[in-house]
């Protein structure tokens, strides 16, 4: 006797992104893991009738999965950077929601060229600035994001006293190194075994 039973499965996903917005990042991901869900119920559907797409299925579920993380991070490793530290002024990476910065519409990829009439090219600079005038701060802004005005405009933000609320892309030497990362659990198999063919040389 033979009865069809429901089993739910989940699959572990986790990503980085600096070449893209999160939200297009998201969108592109979700767009992959739909494609990847529509080939495997395929699959399973077809080895119902099928016995050699039985094997297919099964090998498909984990290859493609390890598959899908590894092309999104060749993606990501040899992409451009969206948010990077411009050579003139600083640049914003986040903004926090509610604060000064953010009521004055400043956001994410804006560089900040000048405060208070004096260049900025680093928080520091941008706090020293702030001394000048903390009650009244005036800012050239500018957007360096693909498909925004990149025109400067300037900005006046009032009761700043307690903090911008901005995080800054930060300069050269203080990001991580991520170019090595890999995750899944056929990277970690591959790395394993390599770790003891060396050892066998030695």
């Amino acid at each position: 006797m033979y009865a069809l039973i429901g089993l739910t499965a989940a699959l572990g996903y986790s990503d980085f992104t600096y070449t893209r917005l999160p939200r297009h990042k998201a969108r592109m991901t979700a767009a992959m893991s739909g494609c990847f869900s529509l080939v495997l119920l395929g699959l399973s559907v077809l080895s119902s009738t099928r016995g050699w797409a039985r094997w297919l299925a099964a090998l498909f579920s984990p290859v493609g999965h390890e598959l899908m993380i590894h092309l999104s991070r060749v993606a990501e490793v040899r992409g451009r950077a969206v948010f990077q530290a411009p050579a003139h002024g600083v640049m914003v990476l986040d903004v926090a929601r509610g604060s000064p910065a953010w009521q004055a519409g400043i956001g994410r990829g804006d560089v900040i060229e000048s405060v208070n009439c004096r260049s900025v090219s680093s928080g520091d600079d941008l706090l020293e600035a702030m001394a000048i005038s903390p009650v009244a701060i005036v800012m050239d802004v500018r957007s360096a994001l693909p498909g925004r005005s990149p025109e400067a405009r300037t900005v006046q933000i009032r009761g700043a006293q307690s903090g911008l609320g901005l995080c800054l892309v930060p300069r050269e030497g203080k990001y991580p190194d991520i170019r090595s990362t890999r995750a899944g659990l056929l990277s970690l198999m591959a790395r394993h075994l390599k770790a003891r063919s060396n050892r066998r040389r030695m």
